[in-house]
């Protein structure tokens, strides 16, 4: 029994001299044709070593599977029944509300990283320092409720890079900055904190799609009215495909109209995109995501010029 949208994998093996070829069929609905070791057919593949993997698990993908094992010294087979339930949950992983950035500090002041994220359900949130977890000291290191970590009595082996985690059972997000700790007496260093959030522009509003192809997707949003303490420079374009799973990719961070094509997107894909504004004082918070939005399928169009030509065109 799988959920649909997740994947399975049903393995054959066979022993025997001459070794057997190994192939499956399944007894009801698409494919309906044989389906050979080291080939693929659509969303289901049969490796070299006999395995059926079945990617992205629909409804209609429910029934018997038989694995034939053939020789020239006979032949064997095994069924196995595939059940699909329920549907993939399209909830997206945590949302970073406000993404670190990086700062300079005087030896002995007070480190501030903000790291506030929502999801559903509440994500937890874990620090780490040099790609290691940071283990917190009420003397030296203090996490808030809201994420907020406090790093006092700044020393030079203070300064690294600096991770925020927000995890909850749907994914994780992160963001990252470098905190560098210099001697205050040092008059070549500009030091530099992170801005309060108040200054960075409102969340755009009214985030849409008005062109679906097959590998990509248009969309057009408005500014809010809050640009901050300083005028919007650019935009930046995430998404997150509840198919694919593989949190939330940053499509790009340099968008300077009030519109973008993602591209490269996968076909029959189901996707969610939000979009947020920068100003040189940092990057604000993201607009609301966008409903569900699927890329249109890859149509094939088989044609016959003459009887021993064929051509084929998507």
């Amino acid at each position: 029994v799988i959920k649909r949208g997740e994947s399975v994998v049903m393995e054959c093996r066979a022993n025997g001299f001459p070794e057997p070829i190994i192939k499956w069929k399944k007894k009801n609905g698409q494919p309906r044709i044989t389906m050979f070791s080291s080939h693929t057919y659509s969303r289901m593949s049969v490796s070299k070593y006999g395995a059926l993997t079945i990617d992205r698990v629909e409804k209609s993908d429910a029934d018997v599977y038989t694995c034939h094992a053939v020789s020239a010294s006979g032949s064997t087979n095994a069924s196995a029944k595939l059940e699909v339930k329920g549907s993939l949950n399209t909830s997206p992983p945590p949302i970073i509300l406000y993404g670190l950035q990086n700062q300079t500090l005087p030896i002995q002041s007070t480190a501030v990283l903000f790291c506030n994220a929502t999801g559903q359900p509440t994500p937890s949130i874990s620090w780490l320092k040099d790609n290691k977890t940071l283990s917190m000291n009420k003397d030296k290191c203090q996490l808030s409720d809201d994420g907020t970590l406090k790093i006092m009595e700044l020393h030079s082996n203070d300064s690294g890079r600096y991770t925020c985690m927000a995890t909850n059972e749907m994914g994780e997000a992160q963001s990252s900055c470098y905190i560098t700790v210099e001697s205050p007496n040092n008059h070549r260093i500009i030091f530099k904190r992170t801005p309060d959030p108040f200054t960075y522009p409102g969340p755009p509003v009214r985030v849409q799609a008005t062109e679906i192809k097959e590998t990509s997707v248009k969309l057009v949003w408005r500014t809010n009215n809050y640009d901050g303490y300083s005028e919007i420079t650019n935009f930046v374009v995430e998404y997150f495909s509840p198919d694919q799973g593989e949190g939330w990719v940053i499509a790009s961070d340099g968008v300077t109209e009030l519109s973008y094509v993602v591209r490269n997107l996968q076909p029959a894909t189901s996707y969610l995109f939000l979009v947020r504004a920068q100003n040189s004082h940092g990057i604000g918070m993201p607009s609301h995501v966008t409903s569900l939005i699927k890329t249109k399928s890859i149509l094939i169009l088989i044609t016959f010029s003459d009887p021993l030509s064929l051509f084929c065109t998507y």
